[in-house]
């Protein structure tokens, strides 16, 4: 019987080089008895007719420490929102996942924005032909 020397298994005589790793450097082990198969379970490892213990994965995008999420939100993001439109909308994915409320306050507050600035530039287009004519004839 023969040892490999580089991954140390066992290798027959009749062979000139290891089957595992193909190494060629191969010491002769004179009365060594080939070992059969028997494999200990290593200490600490669960044995197949035991239960395994139960793993509690952590919940990810959750509240850690029992903290409750702020459902509500805080009215000055809406105002922030409100009076700047770009920085809202900002703010709105920054928060959407830690603070779903304030991101929602944010979020508002940059629509109602955008809204009545278009309503304002609408009237402006309508009306301001209006109010031209109107100054042009008296």
């Amino acid at each position: 019987m023969k040892i490999c020397n580089v991954c140390r298994s066992q290798v027959a005589d009749q062979y000139t080089t290891c089957p595992s790793c193909g190494s060629t450097n191969l010491t002769v082990q004179p009365n060594v008895q080939p070992q059969m198969n028997t494999y200990q379970q290593p200490a600490g490892q669960p044995m197949y007719n035991q239960a395994m213990p139960q793993y509690n994965q952590p919940m990810y995008n959750q509240p850690m420490n029992n903290q409750q999420v702020n459902q509500k939100g805080n009215f000055l993001y809406a105002i922030i929102g409100f009076l700047f439109p770009l920085i809202g909308i900002i703010l709105y994915f920054v928060f959407k996942d830690t603070k779903p409320g304030d991101a929602k306050m944010a979020k508002n507050g940059a629509i109602v924005s955008i809204v009545i600035y278009v309503v304002f530039v609408v009237l402006i287009a309508v009306f301001a032909p209006l109010l031209s004519s109107l100054s042009s004839q008296a």
